[in-house]
């Protein structure tokens, strides 16, 4: 009798108990499955894309009176730490930096300098300063990094290497040029052949005979140039290299875009594998590798679709919205964000372009999306004219409804 009392009692205390906790539970799993979705302020004129580096996102945004960059966890989805732009760097440099990262330090080209943070804290660990413009792709091979700086006031174009362990620099390449020269270069990348030599291309714009010539260098940190070599015949009104090349690292071929063409590089037998002509299709964003194709935003709203191994146009994709900014490839497909209609398009290895879904045109500020990243197959990070708004995919039909609630 006594052990039937106690049977009853234990089942009428598991019963208690799940109805106290059955609403928890149920809370629990809701706080799970709600969609994480917030917005940050982004800088005034800002013009810098976020970018993901050891699952940190960083961002510049507004903190106050000053610019800021910002770390986040794309993972835990809160802020990890702030650094604060007193000097007024970021509202200086008005194009897009390309960071560079080795283990704790992360790296940071801002008008006359490079700046060196903690990459897990966000402290300040070193500022080099250098007498002239330092430019805005930042490159480096493990604890060197390789600023290019242009000093108009002595006509010279300097290629150095930065330790960034020991805190030495020294000057690898040093390029003259005449006064009413324009000099760009762009790099350097690693060789995807030989682990010790750097390729930077330079882009010569003589005002004198409106005449641009365009050409590799090919060193490394011991010997300095090692060859030379001329990416296309001499043409006119300064079109040339401008942005990082796209690299085939399994085949050993980096793609350059000029403005008006696309040079292939074969680095294992140092010749330009094939030149296409593109005319006055302008490129925007960048290119991916899309199984033996290359996919080419370009700026009057249509994907060039190149054989990597001839340089044939094969297809052009058309009605693609404009500003398509960067794209993503996942398997067998690339995703990209519309920037004036919102939606995220699929594109297939047919060719053939869909919509994935649709951000609403309530979260479209001033007419445009822009400065899209894909921080993995789930989640994004985009600037809507205003603002920063980070999502996935799950919850993109959620964004108009959480869009008024407070940033993070």
């Amino acid at each position: 009798m006594n052990y039937y009392i106690y049977e009853r009692f234990l089942v009428w205390v598991f019963g208690f108990i799940v109805l106290i906790l059955f609403p928890c539970l149920h809370s629990c799993k809701d706080m799970e499955e709600l969609p994480k979705v917030f917005y940050l302020n982004a800088a005034s004129g800002n013009n810098h894309y976020p970018i993901c580096i050891d699952n940190l996102l960083l961002i510049t945004s507004e903190c106050g009176a000053d610019y800021c960059l910002l770390a986040l966890s794309p993972d835990k989805k809160n802020r990890v730490w702030t650094f604060k732009d007193k000097g007024g760097l970021f509202e200086r440099q008005y194009t897009n930096i390309n960071f560079y990262n080795f283990e704790r330090y992360t790296v940071l080209p801002l008008v006359n300098q490079i700046l060196v943070i903690d990459h897990y804290s966000g402290e300040h660990l070193d500022t080099i300063l250098f007498q002239g413009n330092v430019a805005s792709n930042l490159f480096g091979s493990g604890r060197y990094v390789f600023p290019i700086v242009t000093n108009r006031n002595i006509s010279n174009l300097s290629i150095l290497s930065h330790d960034l362990i020991e805190g030495r620099t020294d000057t690898i390449i040093s390029i003259p040029f005449q006064e009413d020269e324009v000099i760009i270069s762009v790099g350097p990348i690693s060789c995807p052949v030989d682990s010790t030599a750097f390729y930077n291309s330079v882009l010569e714009y003589r005002p004198s005979d409106n005449m641009t010539y365009n050409y590799l260098i090919k060193w490394n940190r011991d010997k300095g140039i090692t060859d030379s070599i001329s990416l296309t015949e001499t043409n006119f009104m300064g079109f040339g290299v401008t942005r990082p090349p796209l690299i085939d690292s399994i085949n050993g071929i980096s793609f350059w875009h000029l403005t008006n063409s696309i040079v292939a590089y074969n680095h294992n037998t140092n010749t330009v594998a094939w030149t296409k002509t593109i005319g006055k299709v302008s490129l925007v964003s960048r290119p991916v590798l899309f199984f033996d194709k290359i996919i080419y935003p370009t700026e009057a709203n249509f994907f060039l679709v190149i054989n990597k191994h001839s340089g044939y146009i094969v297809d052009t994709i058309p009605n693609t919205p404009s500003f398509p900014g960067r794209i993503i490839s996942n398997r067998d497909k690339l995703f990209f964000i519309g920037g004036i209609d919102g939606n995220i398009y699929t594109l297939n290895k047919s060719h053939e372009v869909s919509d994935k879904s649709t951000i609403y045109l309530s979260m479209i500020y001033e007419g445009s999306l822009h400065h899209q990243l894909f921080i993995n197959n789930e989640q994004f990070v985009i600037h809507n004219g205003k603002q920063w708004i980070f999502s996935e995919f799950k919850s993109i039909h959620e964004l108009n409804l959480i869009y008024s609630k407070p940033s993070i």
